[in-house]
């Protein structure tokens, strides 16, 4: 069995160069990589770093600044045409795909193959994490998952056509209704697939994230588990979200990851 990776990224190579460090370095299996980099001067420099199977070029699409409505619709289409791509590019090399965004990170490869073995037995063909059905908003009409660590069945993928062009005209409509990146993806699946072939293995209560003044009633604690900048943090599985370059090394050693693979 191969296990594709789909990497989603702008202008964080740092970022995208110590995911490979880890994936190939650390990850006991050998991963397909694949990225996708809509910013072209940082995809000329990811062309020089090691441990990218495949890397495609997104769409240099403009975040419009003119409001802030227009910069979030802009913003969602260039996040779904990165996803779409970097996930397609690593289906036709592997049997299944997890996505997650360059700051993120999957330090335990064990928790990526237990969530694959159940999928298998259970004949699941996308399983993600989020609030599913208990949270619907006009953002995520069909359901809160989160588009980091979602992990796509290749062959269904490629036998829908979920993510292909065609279905671009549906995005579009989804994004000017105000659909988020994570709703887009929650519609796509969920039109496509039964209850029974979605896995949603965690709604994130797990999940820690640093000491504020937020609060999220969607929780009983009220604490933001959902909420991933700057930091949120999977302590089980090793699924990991930080923008903050400077705290890797902490987090690193934490899951007992080798600080030298941070670039």
């Amino acid at each position: 069995m191969k296990i594709g990776v789909a990497i989603s990224v702008y202008d964080k190579k740092d970022f995208v160069m110590t995911n490979a460090a880890v994936l190939k370095k650390y990850w006991s299996i050998d991963p397909w990589i694949s990225v996708c980099c809509n910013d072209p001067k940082t995809f000329e420099q990811l062309a020089q770093c090691e441990g990218i199977d495949d890397l495609v070029s997104g769409d240099d699409i403009e975040v419009v600044k003119s409001s802030e409505v227009k910069r979030k619709k802009s913003l969602r289409m260039r996040q779904h045409d990165c996803i779409r791509k970097s996930v397609s590019s690593a289906a036709k090399k592997s049997d299944y795909v997890i996505h997650w965004h360059a700051d993120a990170f999957a330090l335990k490869e064990d928790s990526v193959l237990e969530i694959i073995q159940e999928m298998k037995e259970k004949n699941i063909m996308f399983a993600a994490r989020g609030l599913w059905k208990k949270y619907m908003s006009s953002k995520v009409p069909r359901g809160d998952i989160d588009d980091h660590f979602f992990i796509v069945e290749s062959r269904f993928l490629e036998e829908s056509k979920i993510l292909e062009e065609s279905n671009w005209d549906k995005v579009c409509s989804l994004v000017n209704s105000g659909v988020c990146s994570e709703g887009i993806l929650s519609f796509l699946f969920d039109e496509q697939l039964s209850e029974e072939q979605i896995l949603i293995y965690s709604d994130m209560s797990e999940c820690e994230v640093p000491k504020n003044s937020s609060k999220d009633n969607r929780y009983s604690d009220k604490l933001p588990h959902r909420t991933l900048p700057p930091i949120n943090i999977d302590p089980d599985r090793a699924f990991v979200h930080c923008d903050l370059y400077d705290e890797l090394p902490s987090i690193f050693n934490r899951f007992n990851v080798p600080t030298k693979f941070i670039k």
